[in-house]
């Protein structure tokens, strides 16, 4: 397909960069699915199933499109009151995971440590469209026993600098700019400011 003629170049570059594994998803009829992979060359890494929609609210690919969407599309998005618990690390607080959104709009990332899989940890940012609202998500899927707070910000730094790229290259306007996160967190968020934190 087009789209993943597009991404592989970029998650190719993750991938061998971090030695972990590389995915981009995209929103499809209120899902979120894989839609390019690119694999390390190292024995043990993440496998990301295409076939298996990420839950939105488990995964730093799902948090990041949920902090970048408006409040009112978060329902057709796969977020409902009833929230699954995967892991014991699972958030199915709506007020904890309302910070937890929040706080995302702040850093302009999502980080997911064992919320969806025990021996997974992952970072995203939002692939969004020329409003600044989050059509999909970049992530690099890191085996968490590796996953150490010094390498969470050197990927966070490099998601940061391709997610936007990558927004560009998938539609917005080539003179426009994508919106940095307190711009869209003032379009987006619509959270409470007292929501608890944690």
């Amino acid at each position: 397909f087009p789209v993943q003629v597009l991404l592989q170049p970029y998650l190719n570059r993750l991938a061998q960069e971090f030695e972990e594994t590389a995915h981009a998803s995209l929103l499809a009829g209120g899902a979120l699915v894989n839609v390019a992979t690119a694999e390390p060359h190292r024995a043990t890494r993440v496998h990301v199933d295409p076939s298996i929609p990420l839950p939105i609210h488990a995964t730093a690919s799902g948090l990041a499109v949920l902090a970048f969407t408006r409040p009112e599309n978060r329902e057709a998005v796969g977020l409902s009151r009833n929230l699954l618990r995967f892991t014991a690390h699972t958030t199915v607080s709506e007020d904890r995971l309302a910070a937890m959104l929040e706080r995302i709009c702040e850093q302009g990332f999502a980080r997911a440590d064992r919320t969806f899989d025990n021996e997974v940890a992952g970072v995203a940012v939002p692939l969004t469209n020329g409003s600044g609202l989050a059509v999909g998500s970049v992530a690099l899927a890191v085996v968490a026993t590796r996953f150490e707070e010094s390498l969470g910000r050197r990927v966070a730094e490099a998601l940061l600098a391709a997610g936007p790229e990558i927004s560009r290259q998938l539609g917005q306007p080539a003179n426009g700019t994508v919106p940095g996160p307190r711009e869209v967190s003032a379009v987006s968020s619509g959270l409470r400011p007292d929501a608890a934190r944690g």
